[in-house]
């Protein structure tokens, strides 16, 4: 894998980003505040019925938690390179795509 430096204006987050980022019980409103700025210089990108008909599928096919398909949905329908460090995510993502 290349390395390569990503600009903030190519990046975006969804509803799961947001909720799993600020859904902590003990947040302080420090990290929240810390947290809300970052995510406000990203795209966001909404839930369609598309991606909501993708994750239906997604899970359907395989064992994959509810987040997780949503954001591999999302990226699949949208055409997006998916940057995380989640294996799992990636592999669906990776094997969704080759059937494209």
């Amino acid at each position: 894998m290349t390395a390569r430096q990503i600009h903030v204006g190519e990046c975006s987050d969804s509803a799961i980003t947001r909720m799993e980022l600020l859904g902590f019980q003990n947040i302080t409103k420090v990290e929240e505040a810390l947290i809300s700025q970052k995510l406000d210089r990203l795209t966001y990108l909404p839930l369609t019925e598309n991606i909501e008909n993708a994750v239906i599928g997604l899970r359907q096919a395989r064992k994959i938690k509810l987040p997780d398909a949503i954001i591999a949905a999302t990226a699949l329908c949208l055409g997006l390179e998916l940057l995380t460090l989640d294996q799992h995510i990636l592999s669906v993502v990776n094997s969704s795509a080759k059937l494209s």
